[in-house]
């Protein structure tokens, strides 16, 4: 097995409240929360993007083990290192384009190496969708590079929120099939 099945089910549901209220809160800098243009965007949607992933990280050495472990892993340290760079780096709208296409493509990566080391699960079909998502919001920047920052925080919140609600969906998910065997 490649998860440790005692506390999946349990861990993810978790995972994904948390996500999903990180989704909602950058949600909230969208709607003009710190200010016009660019001013504190870069250190609150740090700080967020760095709690999910630090939650992610601990969530991942807790409840993964073997290959998805280390692909788990290198998803949260995608957040912690992007949310980082928000923080401590003035970048103007190309910089923040460009941060958040590497953001997308590697997360959506590694939630597609964790869908398929997880098939022995139910529920693996939400990461599959998960990483869909992620793509999805890679193609939207790719093809509008430079992005307002209000419409970028949106990109992340509802890849934040969608990650959330699919991660409750495969820990829902793996509860019912971890009773039913």
């Amino acid at each position: 097995m490649s998860h440790n099945s005692k506390g999946l089910g349990s861990a993810v549901v978790f995972e994904g409240l948390i996500l999903i209220i990180l989704g909602c809160l950058t949600f909230a800098i969208a709607g003009g929360g710190p200010g016009p243009g660019w001013a504190n965007f870069g250190d609150i949607l740090g700080l967020i993007l760095i709690t999910g992933g630090l939650t992610q990280f601990i969530l991942s050495v807790h409840v993964y083990r073997n290959a998805s472990m280390s692909s788990a892993i290198l998803n949260s340290l995608t957040l912690i290192v992007i949310g980082l760079f928000a923080l401590f780096f003035e970048l103007g709208p190309d910089g923040w384009s460009v941060l958040f296409l590497i953001y997308f493509l590697l997360r959506g990566i590694f939630e597609l190496i964790t869908c398929a080391l997880s098939r022995e699960h139910g529920g693996w079909s939400w990461l599959f969708f998960s990483s869909l998502f992620c793509f999805f919001f890679a193609l939207l920047l790719w093809l509008n590079w430079t992005v307002s920052p209000n419409l970028l925080v949106a990109y992340v919140g509802f890849n934040l929120l969608f990650s959330g609600i699919t991660r409750l969906g495969w820990g829902v998910k793996s509860s019912c099939c971890k009773k039913e065997e």
